[in-house]
């Protein structure tokens, strides 16, 4: 984590908090130690020029002072002779001139730390993945629900069961400090408790925003279901087990973790789980024109087309990386400043964004339709978080996440599902699309 990078609350992008340079010692470094423009550097080397002869003036200075006292006093010559060849005092160095090694010392590095390199690089060992919570779970699940129970279980729930007695383990748990910087109260749209502000939030985004809201009330209330559904059955299965947080009902800590994975988990190579949680990147907020999140292979070099410092090796595999970019452009951030990224969710509707995320961002509130892209998807690459190891550009691919898995627990497939729901104008609407897709290709 970049040492400049601090809580910015509220955050400057209008979200209740996020993360953003909270100090200015960066760029002072940048300037002091290696500046980077050349004006910068024609400063630096006259000031240093500037010094120099200052020292020297002063030495000088002080070598007349010494000649003419040993002309006016000859014992001091003979005197200076006794003590040593030299017939002068060595030179002192400058207060200035120390004060300046001293503060250079203090403040250089091997190298330069240039913002277009990584503000955030999350290695695997502090991710939550399924691997992770598998092996931690083992130590409290008996041994027959580890093996028919978790191992059948999407990355998603496991990832809830281990988020929630985490947190009933409270400062004795592994991962503490990254669940106090959760929120009590997460931004889905799946916990009961926040029904009525769940109608509020849709109304005005209908009158205010112009978002087309219809249908909206009825599947918000289809997905609390299922969650509701899942939240008791996890809670007859694993009560006896899990660790619950002193004065919180267990049914409350399953959805507290559940809407937290489902609004903040990240889409991963599935070598090193599909789907996880990781930590400080989780608390970026959300802009479509910034970077996205990066996972490292391990064979990056600085010499890759998108041209950052990066020398990755096999065993940075796995790790997220996070830079200050805008359009596709390095973004020095100054003090105040907060830091985003793009979630790269591109098949998300505002209704799967309000759902899972708690918002809808401002490219997806007026009126929207997804058209589908006239080449195959294999060439358009990405990978969702049901893929197997296609190579993606971010954390996101081009799938919708895992989570998505909590509005298909029906009992009629998805497909079903819409066969019924979808009217006489909607299927005319679905065809007028198709065609327009044939005019596209």
């Amino acid at each position: 984590v970049h040492p400049d990078l601090g809580f910015l609350i509220p955050a400057p992008s209008g979200a209740a908090r996020g993360i953003g340079m909270v100090r200015d010692s960066y760029t002072k470094c940048q300037r002091n130690c290696f500046p980077g423009t050349a004006k910068e550097r024609e400063e630096e080397d006259m000031v240093e020029r500037k010094r120099v002869q200052e020292i020297k003036d002063q030495q000088m200075a002080e070598q007349e002072i010494m000649d003419e006292m040993k002309r006016q006093f000859p014992e001091l010559s003979s005197d200076t002779s006794e003590g040593g060849e030299g017939s002068s005092l060595p030179p002192r160095p400058s207060p200035s001139s120390t004060q300046h090694k001293a503060e250079h010392q203090a403040t250089s590095t091997t190298k330069p730390y240039s913002q277009h390199e990584l503000l955030l690089h999350i290695p695997l060992e502090a991710q939550i993945t399924r691997s992770t919570a598998v092996e931690m779970l083992k130590n409290i699940l008996p041994e027959e629900v580890m093996k028919n129970q978790i191992a059948h279980l999407d990355d998603a729930f496991v990832l809830t069961i281990l988020l929630a007695h985490e947190r009933g383990l409270g400062d004795g748990s592994r991962f503490f400090p990254y669940i106090a910087t959760l929120p009590p109260r997460p931004t889905c749209a799946l916990n009961p408790a926040s029904r009525q502000s769940v109608v509020d939030v849709v109304t005005a985004l209908s009158v205010e925003m112009g978002t087309d809201v219809v249908g909206w009330p009825n599947e918000i209330s289809k997905a609390a279901e299922v969650a509701e559904r899942i939240v008791s059955t996890f809670s007859a299965q694993y009560k006896l087990f899990v660790a619950t947080p002193p004065g919180i009902n267990f049914i409350d800590s399953l959805r507290w973790a559940l809407c937290h994975v489902a609004s903040r988990a990240v889409a991963g190579r599935e070598a090193h789980g599909r789907l996880r949680l990781v930590p400080m990147m989780d608390l970026i907020n959300h802009d479509e024109a910034a970077d996205k999140f990066y996972e490292v292979v391990g064979n990056e070099t600085s010499n890759d087309p998108d041209g950052f410092a990066l020398h990755a090796e096999e065993n940075d595999a796995g790790a997220f990386i996070v830079r200050s970019r805008r359009h596709g452009r390095s973004k020095p951030l100054k003090k105040g400043q907060e830091l985003m990224a793009n979630y790269n969710v591109p098949k998300y509707s505002p209704l799967d964004w309000f759902i899972n995320m708690g918002f809808v961002p401002p490219e997806r509130t007026g009126k929207w339709t997804m058209l589908e892209s006239g080449l195959p998807p294999n060439y358009r690459g990405g990978f969702s978080r049901k893929s197997t190891g296609v190579t993606g550009v971010g954390a996101f691919g081009s799938g919708k996440p895992e989570i998505q898995v909590l509005r298909q627990y029906t009992t009629q497939s998805a497909a079903q599902q819409q066969q019924h729901q979808q009217s006489p104008q909607v299927q005319q609407s679905q065809q007028q699309a198709q065609q327009q897709q044939t005019c596209q290709r």
